[in-house]
C-alpha cells in the first residue's frame, strides 16, 4: 500500500508541475513576446518623416531588353553619282555625342580629284594667254557688230535709227519717273514726270517724221535704179522694200 501511494503522489506532482510550466510560458508569450509584435506591426503601418526638397531615385530589375527613348538615323548623302565608301566609324552604339562632333569619315578622293580638275580648268580659264585670247575674241565681235550697225544704218537711214534711239531712250526715262512718281509723288517728281511723257511724245512723233522721209525721199535715192528697155525707162529698188 504504501508503494501505491508513493507512485500516486509522484504522478501529481508532474502533472502540476507540467501545468506550472504551461502557465509561465502563457505568461512570458502574452507579458513580453505579444506586446512587442504589436508595436512593431504599428509602426510598420504608419511612418512619418519630415518634408524636404530632394530627388527621387528609382530602381528596378527585370528581365527584357532596354530601348532608347530617342533614336536618331544618320545617313550620308549621295550627290553628284560619287559613290562615297565609310573608311573610320568615330562612335559606337550607345555613344553620346554632341552636336559638332566627327561621327565618321568618308572617302572622298573621287571628291578631291574633281577639286583639282576644276582648279585646273580655272587656271587656265584665268590665265593670261586665255584673257589674252578672250579678249582678242571680243574685239573681234565688237568690229562685227559695228560692221553690222553700218549695215543695218545703211539700210533704214541714220535719221531713223537716231529716231528710234530717241524712243527707247526716253521710253526708259518715263519709266524711272513713273516708279519715282509713285513712291515720292512730290512736285519736282511730277514735273519730271510731265516731262518725260512729253519728251516720249516728241520721240515718237518725230520717228514716223523720218519715217515718212525715208519712204519719200532715202529709199528712191539709195534704193531705186532704172534701166532703159528701149524707149522706156524701168525703175526698180535694190535693198530695203
Amino acid at each position: 500500500m504504501k508503494t501505491k501511494e508513493k507512485s500516486t503522489r509522484k504522478y501529481w506532482i508532474i502533472i502540476a508541475a507540467l501545468g506550472l510550466a504551461v502557465v509561465g510560458a502563457f505568461s512570458v508569450y502574452y507579458w513580453l513576446y505579444l506586446p512587442t509584435k504589436v508595436v512593431e506591426s504599428a509602426d510598420t503601418a504608419v511612418q512619418t518623416a519630415t518634408a524636404r526638397r530632394g530627388d527621387i531615385t528609382l530602381y528596378a530589375a527585370g528581365a527584357g531588353e532596354l530601348i532608347p527613348s530617342t533614336e536618331v538615323e544618320v545617313s550620308f548623302d549621295i550627290s553628284d553619282g560619287i559613290q562615297e565608301e565609310l573608311v573610320e566609324l568615330l562612335v559606337g552604339v550607345g555613344d553620346m555625342v554632341e552636336e559638332g562632333d566627327i561621327l565618321a569619315r568618308l572617302d572622298d578622293s573621287d571628291r578631291q580629284d574633281n577639286l583639282v580638275d576644276a582648279q585646273r580648268d580655272l587656271r587656265e580659264l584665268t590665265s593670261p594667254s586665255a584673257i589674252a585670247e578672250l579678249e582678242m575674241d571680243l574685239a573681234e565681235t565688237m568690229i562685227d557688230l559695228d560692221d553690222d550697225i553700218d549695215n543695218f544704218v545703211g539700210l533704214i537711214s541714220s535719221a531713223v535709227y537716231k529716231a528710234e534711239g530717241y524712243v527707247d531712250e526716253f521710253t526708259i526715262a518715263l519709266i524711272e519717273a513713273q516708279a519715282a512718281y509713285d513712291v515720292d509723288p512730290s512736285d519736282e517728281n511730277e514735273d519730271l514726270l510731265k516731262l518725260a511723257e512729253q519728251n516720249l511724245k516728241w520721240a515718237n512723233a518725230n520717228l514716223q517724221v523720218q519715217w515718212q522721209y525715208y519712204e519719200d525721199v532715202y529709199v528712191p535715192e539709195n534704193f531705186e535704179y532704172y534701166y532703159w528697155d528701149g524707149n522706156e525707162k524701168v525703175w526698180y529698188t535694190e535693198g530695203p522694200t
